[in-house]
């Protein structure tokens, strides 16, 4: 994952996000516009297990626990629960941002001509040659993206993926 190049950028800015003189709007915008770009870099091609979404979850919680800092009740300092985090944020989580940015590029990829190197792998059927290894298959890419129309209720989304104007309005 891309959390190392994260960090670094996180805690180039962290004067920033420290700072009183920004509100918090500002640091969201901050964190949204520099931050976030860098660990969704080419997240339209990933397959996120749980582990790796539980990983960018935390990750993104652990972001906006520090923009926000702590709150006081009854002269006792507390950190903010996941609850408050979401309402302050008020924008899609990390997670659903990759996931609708791999809906839009697959949206792409079945609008594109047959000849194209990437529709091409999108209708290969890549097949074991020999024995299979031990343990679970890996997840494909085409199966993340099938998991994720299927919990949107779409059927034949590659149907309704032509259009793209209905296919915008499924992402």
């Amino acid at each position: 994952m891309r959390t190392t190049q994260v960090n670094k950028c996180f805690y180039a800015l962290r004067h920033l996000f420290k700072s009183s003189l920004l509100s918090r709007s500002t640091k969201f915008k901050l964190y949204r516009s520099m931050v976030r770009p860098i660990v969704m870099y080419g997240s339209e091609t990933w397959t996120l297990t749980n582990k790796h979404e539980n990983m960018l979850s935390t990750f993104e919680r652990k972001m906006l626990r520090r923009i926000c800092g702590p709150i006081q009740e009854n002269n006792v300092w507390r950190t903010r629960n996941n609850r408050e985090l979401s309402e302050l944020f008020g924008c899609e989580t990390i997670v659903g941002a990759i996931k609708s940015s791999r809906l839009r590029w697959a949206g792409h990829v079945t609008r594109m001509e047959d000849d194209r190197a990437a529709k091409k792998v999108l209708n290969t059927n890549c097949n074991m040659i020999g024995a299979r290894t031990r343990g679970r298959p890996r997840k494909r890419w085409i199966d993340s993206i099938e998991e994720d129309v299927k919990r949107l209720n779409v059927s034949n989304w590659k149907k309704v993926a032509e259009d793209r104007l209905q296919w915008r309005s499924v992402v």
